[in-house]
């Protein structure tokens, strides 16, 4: 349990912090545009024209 308490360390936590936060939104932007593009295949491959519009 020695490195708990030396990554609760008050130095530590100021870099380890906003670093997981940076890395954090990086990963959920990359998963956000792989799963946005996936859609967008499956409806093509579905017939589907996913840029068209409901209301015309």
């Amino acid at each position: 349990m020695d490195w708990l308490t030396q990554l609760l360390d008050p130095g530590i936590l100021a870099v380890l912090i906003p670093l997981v936060a940076i890395i954090g939104y990086f990963v959920l932007k990359g998963a956000r545009a792989y799963f946005r593009h996936a859609e967008r295949m499956e409806k093509i491959r579905n017939g589907i024209d996913p840029d068209a519009y409901d209301d015309e």
